[in-house]
């Protein structure tokens, strides 16, 4: 698909049909939809709890579907940090004079895809992005332990932020709706992680607030500040379809061990914090 095409899709109204129909619970209509899911995107039931598709409630139920135990080994020495999802990483580096890059020729502020308020500590720090595609695991999970400090809810466009499509749009993912936590480690230090929303992504969810219904608020939501304990590899929220998630660290505090194109699963082993802490 071209811009223009992209441009003249009414994608708010498209995610909000997605919205509904990934909800039907009638049985044929339900398995149905999860087979033609399925059949077009690759998706399949490796590692997954339920392994028949027909055992699943709705697409919805399928999207987030659970893994089995020990399908995703969390990687658990000291100072390891992990991938927060399965997906494929689409850039990995450091933020240059608040600047993430995007791909070859684009880049975006970190000012306006955070906030200027979040992004204070984090304008010469370290980024990757990973893209979760619609085949891949849904569920996000901490890629360190620590807790949560704050959190907001920033409205924005639905553009598609598939791979193929990133050199299309100049800011693409500080133009989509999105959601910004920010974490404190549990020795010191912080990071953020940005859950970005997409066209046909219904809905995100943190387990902290629940369901974050995008297409409901037109202007930014301040999301509480639980402050429980979470656990590396815990999980902290899921998209209900596929999007692309931002970890960015403060600077000089993390050597990543990624590379642009790698594919990576859920709690392997992105990166070693450089100072000692427990992590």
């Amino acid at each position: 698909m071209n811009k223009t095409s992209h441009a003249l899709l009414p994608k708010k109204l498209l995610s909000a049909t997605m919205y509904r129909l990934a909800r039907i619970k009638q049985r044929y209509v339900k398995n149905f939809t999860i087979r033609l899911f399925m059949v077009f995107t690759g998706a399949n039931l490796d590692g997954a709890k339920r392994k028949n598709y027909k055992d699943y409630d709705s697409l919805l139920d399928f999207f987030t579907r659970e893994l089995e135990e020990n399908s995703r080994p969390v990687f658990a020495a000291d100072n390891a940090i992990v991938s927060p999802v399965d997906g494929r990483v689409t850039h990995v580096g450091d933020v240059k004079d608040g600047q993430i890059f995007q791909i070859k020729g684009h880049s975006y502020a970190l000012d306006y895809l955070v906030g200027e308020d979040y992004a204070k500590d984090y304008q010469k720090g370290q980024a990757t992005t990973i893209y979760l595609a619609p085949f891949d695991y849904h569920r996000v999970h901490s890629p360190l332990s620590g807790k949560l400090k704050r959190g907001r809810y920033i409205p924005g466009e639905l553009n598609s932020v598939s791979i193929s499509f990133l050199d299309n749009i100049t800011g693409l993912f500080a133009k989509n709706e999105r959601v910004v936590l920010e974490f404190e480690r549990r020795r010191g230090g912080s990071f953020l992680m940005v859950l970005v929303g997409a066209v046909n992504v219904g809905s995100i969810e943190t387990v902290f607030h629940g369901e974050v219904c995008p297409n409901d608020f037109s202007s930014q939501l301040d999301l509480s500040a639980q402050g429980e304990a979470i656990s590396k590899g815990q999980e902290i929220g899921r998209f209900n379809l596929g999007s692309t998630i931002i970890l960015i660290m403060p600077p000089n505090q993390i050597a990543w061990q990624l590379k642009n194109g790698q594919k990576v699963s859920m709690g392997e082993k992105i990166g070693q914090l450089k100072e000692r802490v427990d992590v």
